[in-house]
């Protein structure tokens, strides 16, 4: 439930994600693609490679973000134009750290919540089956005080009918019936009072 609930989040961050890849994409062919005839031919071919076109910028951004086999294709870029070093190293610090990082916080934060969310769900639901089951306990507690004094013995609940018994336990989910009455009989007085 915390991935599904996150959906929306994810929505988002792809479209932010794909934003800040075209950005760089075209800041990419305005500084590498535009300026490799001036450099030369390894800087050339590297840069019509990689930042040929549009198309071919948005697809090495998205291996570089994915930190996919990248080495060779900035290293050769950074050596002979060291000032595209700011260009790759923010790409890397925007995209692949700051976002990502930002991604699994929010999906973290989110599952988090979620199970926040089940446990005081689960524990409502828990105060509910509480409060519908006391009437019960009450009349079973009735008919197993046999000698009407008010109070029940280990003896009056051992010898209950067996249809009381069962739904004692399935009540408690107590399936040992002098246990059950060992946990109910907090003050160790030997009875318990209705």
């Amino acid at each position: 439930r915390g991935l599904y609930s996150s959906m929306l989040t994810l929505l988002w961050t792809f479209v932010l994600a794909f934003v800040f890849i075209y950005l760089y994409a075209v800041l990419g062919l305005e500084l590498i693609a535009k300026s490799s005839h001036r450099i030369d031919p390894e800087f050339d071919a590297v840069a019509q490679l990689h930042f040929g076109s549009l198309g071919q910028a948005v697809l090495t951004l998205l291996q570089f973000m994915t930190l996919d086999s990248v080495g060779p294709m900035y290293r050769g870029l950074i050596l002979k134009a060291p000032g595209l070093a700011f260009y790759f190293v923010s790409y890397l610090f925007v995209v692949c750290i700051a976002l990502m990082n930002l991604v699994t916080a929010v999906m973290v934060e989110t599952s988090m919540r979620q199970a926040n969310e089940d446990r005081e769900a689960a524990k409502a639901w828990h105060a509910a089956k509480t409060k519908r089951a006391v009437p019960k306990l009450r009349r079973m507690f009735r008919a197993l005080d046999a000698d009407g004094s008010g109070e029940i013995t280990v003896d009056e609940l051992c010898s209950a009918p067996s249809d009381v018994v069962e739904g004692l336990k399935s009540i408690t989910g107590q399936e040992d019936i002098a246990e059950l009455f060992r946990l109910l009989d907090y003050d160790d007085s030997g009875s318990l009072t209705i």
